[in-house]
């Protein structure tokens, strides 16, 4: 075995392990597994199988045992179809990549399981029409497979002489020719459609095809080094590297986006809590699961006299007070409790797991005086009335009905004088404390 045989094989098996680790990096490092992430990972272990392949046939090439006979045949076939199957996989790759025909990898998460669940909403985004220079590609393809296979009788590309040496055959440039023209297609798919592409994934898509094309040229003039199948690992490499960079960097965006559209959803705008529709689907949901033991109060707060506030120091203060009163309570209570504005001047707070009077009153308590203090800062006279709801036992809770108790307690605290709370028991609707 030849010097250079046996530099083959090395690298060869190299590029064996590094496209089997490279393939498992891929598909564990890809945030959102899309079809482009199992094409990758196709391609990748394809790659491996196709410098196995000329391994197998550089090593037994020259071979006189049976093994030898049957392994260099088989070697050089495969080396030969792979080499084609993969370029039309490239070429789908790209063609995903560059058409967005990869759908999950364009959505937001919410349209994604909208889609994968079969919601009748979701609707489909219009894919694109396939390039005709696809279908050439394939054709190609299919073309070098079937030159492949028949050379294995006519020995028009290759062939193996009697001492068991790979040997070329008269046609051996077509499937090489073959090759090239499907590069040169992929290539100008690429250049079509640009702008699809950011700028580090479009500069190393093309990139990929420097080193394939050089030594697919060099292995028309020259045979003894397997250039090609190494050339085509170090830069599906290179280009899988980058791409798993950009889809990871556009998926993260997408999926802030939607983290940010579905907060900002649900929560009002400029008190930062959360908005009355989704406060009381909260709010209900958290009743739902409540089990016979379990207590909760349901607090109704209301600014007084709030038109005045806005007609005596304009709406901009107005809005600071809204906010100075929602702040308030987020620091009163615990990170868990759902605090909802619940109109223009009112605040609904459901707090968990405590219906113990003395606690309820020493946390009301507390928040008129915090408000006060604020008060006193700005020199304005701005307090609230509180209507809270005790809620015993949580079996059968309706929210409506809650909702109505505090709401009466709020304003028997108002016709008291305002600035009060006064605190009702869900069961009973007696008032317990004012």
């Amino acid at each position: 075995m030849t010097v250079v045989t046996l530099f083959n094989i090395a690298m060869e098996l190299w590029g064996v392990l590094i496209c089997i680790v490279c393939a498992g990096g891929v598909y564990v490092g890809a945030i959102r597994r899309t079809r482009r992430t199992y094409t990758k990972v196709s391609m990748q272990l394809l790659c491996a199988l196709m410098l196995l392949a000329d391994v197998s046939a550089w090593y037994h090439n020259g071979g006189r045992d049976k093994l030898d006979f049957y392994m260099t045949r088989i070697g050089n076939l495969g080396e030969y179809l792979i080499n084609f199957i993969f370029i039309a996989l490239f070429a789908n790759y790209i063609w995903q990549t560059v058409s967005g025909d990869d759908m999950l990898e364009n959505v937001s998460p919410h349209e994604w399981r909208a889609r994968t669940s079969g919601s009748a909403n979701a609707q489909s985004k219009p894919k694109k029409p396939r390039s005709k220079k696809l279908d050439v590609i394939y054709a190609a393809s299919a073309l070098g497979i079937v030159l492949t296979i028949a050379t294995q009788f006519n020995h028009m590309v290759y062939y193996i002489d009697s001492q068991n040496y790979y040997r070329r055959g008269p046609l051996f440039a077509i499937p090489q020719i073959l090759g090239l023209v499907e590069l040169a297609l992929i290539v100008m798919l690429i250049i079509e459609n640009r702008k699809n592409l950011s700028r580090p994934l479009f500069v190393t898509s093309l990139s990929f095809f420097v080193l394939p094309i050089v030594t697919t040229i060099v292995q028309i003039l020259h045979y003894g080094l397997a250039l090609q199948a190494i050339a085509i690992t170090i830069s599906i490499q290179f280009t899988f590297v980058v791409d798993t960079i950009e889809m990871n960097k556009k998926i993260r965006s997408q999926d802030d986006a939607y983290q940010k559209a579905s907060y900002e959803a649900q929560h009002d705008g400029l008190t930062d809590l959360w908005s009355k529709s989704a406060g009381r689907e909260q709010i209900e949901n958290y009743f739902a699961h409540m089990q016979e033991g379990d207590q909760a109060v349901l607090i109704f707060v209301d600014i007084d006299d709030f038109k005045q506030i806005n007609d005596t120091y304009g709406h901009k203060v107005g809005d600071f007070w809204i906010r100075e009163v929602a702040q308030t309570l987020k620091r009163l209570y615990r990170h868990d409790d759902i605090i909802v504005r619940f109109g223009g001047d009112e605040y609904v707070a459901l707090i968990k797991n405590t219906a113990n009077e003395r606690v309820i009153e020493s946390t009301l308590d507390l928040f008129r005086r915090q408000l006060a203090q604020a008060s006193a800062q700005y020199g304005q006279d701005v307090h609230c009335s509180i209507g809270a709801c005790r809620v015993l036992s949580g079996k059968n809770v309706d929210l409506n009905l809650c909702l109505g108790f505090a709401d009466h307690a709020l304003y028997q605290s108002k016709r008291e004088g305002k600035g009060m709370y006064t605190v009702v028991d869900y069961d009973s609707g007696k008032v317990q404390a004012a």
